[in-house]
């Protein structure tokens, strides 16, 4: 090799270029693994802010509920005692309970068919319109099991009904009740209007058109134009003073001259009279029941210049005044009065109707009025035990049955809602107008 060559291959040694590949694919490496570390690190990062969020949300949730908790749980409630069901809650109490210091009982007005009027007063909160029912089981009519009469009134003073009808039932069912049919109606006094059937109509209901044409003589209907005022006239008789004649006590109870008393006082007798200021009057037995021992006696109404009030309740323990005739053969014809308590809300051997009482009562005392201290009766006066053994020991009808009792005979009456008391002298006083000494001529 020249020198001129070695020249030129020297020149060429020197300016031989690098190869950095090598360096440069690391670095890109390096440079990628930053830009993916850092992407990572950006992900968790978000990632880990919502978590934190989720966790805020979380436990302010938690918080809430265990506030409300305390809330509810401080003020007797709690939110996981599930929804409120109502249930009712049985309590059995021994009657009467020795704890409780008196027995209050409640008058019941319960009414059945008759055809007197009679006044409810509506300011008692009683409904005004007045209906009335009474059934009949028709003999020898097959298919048939009773007749009902009905008649409705405007008001219990209205003499004459708006409406009456008479329907029989069957004893085949419809709808598992019985079938019904119409057979006749009337509005006010005009005659009934008899219904008509036809055989398809009787075969549907299972009775026969020749029977039901048979029935309307059970239909009971009220007919004519008036009342006929039964009162005896205001006018003396005379005393026979002989033997046969017993005495006993009656109070009005309305101002149409209608007296309650016992039913043991007038049982038997032929002739019955009603004594004011000295002179005998007479009267008639309008009603009575031998097992309530109840009567009612119609007089002139002349004979009530007033008439007593039922209370609204009884109680035990309250005081009570009895008024009557007692002993009239000894102790004159004049008003006695006794005080005491009621002592029981039954009678003999338990009887529901009646109520046991301390005041002193003798043989003319039945019939007549126990009073409380507002002069409103509470009972009747009707026995009493005799006995060394008993003392003070007398029962009276509540007067809850007595208002039955005149409700059944459409007799009008009313009840005193008055707090107001009076002493006795003044309720002796005011007896003179409505107790009146009954006299009994035995047959």
């Amino acid at each position: 090799m020249t020198s001129s060559e070695n020249s030129t291959v020297k020149k060429s040694a020197e300016y031989t270029a690098s190869d950095f590949s090598i360096f440069n694919s690391y670095a890109n490496g390096l440079i990628e693994r930053d830009r993916s570390y850092s992407g990572f690190r950006e992900t968790e990062l978000l990632r880990l802010r919502i978590k934190t969020i989720l966790l805020a949300v979380f436990g302010g949730l938690i918080a809430f509920i265990l506030l409300l908790f305390i809330y509810n749980l401080i003020n007797g409630n709690s939110i996981f005692s599930g929804p409120v069901t109502a249930r009712t809650v049985i309590e059995y109490v021994p009657v009467p309970d020795p704890t409780v210091s008196e027995v209050i009982e409640k008058q019941v007005i319960v009414e059945v068919p008759r055809y007197i009027p009679v006044e409810i007063p509506s300011k008692e909160g009683v409904v005004t319109n007045f209906n009335i029912f009474q059934s009949t089981t028709p003999p020898n009519s097959p298919g048939v099991t009773k007749i009902i009469t009905g008649a409705k009134f405007s008001s219990s003073l209205s003499k004459v009904p708006t409406l009456q009808w008479c329907y029989g039932e069957s004893e085949r069912e419809i709808s598992n009740s019985s079938a019904t049919f119409e057979i006749a109606n009337s509005t006010g006094w005009d005659a009934p209007v008899k219904h008509s059937m036809t055989v398809a109509q009787a075969s549907e209901i299972g009775i026969s058109v020749k029977t039901f044409a048979r029935l309307f003589q059970y239909c009971q209907f009220i007919e004519g134009t008036s009342v006929i005022d039964d009162s005896p006239a205001a006018t003396p008789i005379e005393e026979d003073g002989g033997q046969g004649v017993a005495t006993g006590t009656a109070f009005a109870v309305n101002s149409d001259g209608y007296f309650v008393t016992n039913e043991h006082v007038v049982q038997g007798c032929s002739t019955v009279a009603v004594a004011m200021d000295g002179q005998l009057y007479p009267a008639t037995i309008y009603s009575s029941d031998p097992k309530l021992d109840l009567a009612i006696i119609k007089a002139s109404p002349s004979l009530a210049k007033s008439y007593i009030k039922f209370a609204p309740e009884v109680k035990t323990g309250q005081s009570v005044t009895t008024l009557g005739f007692p002993l009239t053969d000894v102790l004159g014809s004049g008003i006695k009065v006794t005080t005491g308590i009621i002592s029981s809300m039954s009678g003999y051997e338990g009887d529901s109707t009646q109520m046991q009482f301390s005041a002193a009562i003798q043989p003319g005392n039945s019939g007549g009025p126990l009073v409380d201290q507002f002069n409103r009766l509470v009972g009747i006066a009707t026995s009493t035990l005799v006995g060394e053994d008993f003392q003070s020991i007398n029962f009276a009808i509540k007067a809850a049955y007595v208002q039955r009792f005149l409700g059944a005979n459409r007799v009008n009456f009313e009840v005193s809602e008055s707090q107001t008391q009076i002493d006795v002298p003044e309720i002796v006083e005011k007896s003179d107008e409505y107790v009146r000494l009954v006299l009994c001529e035995q047959q």
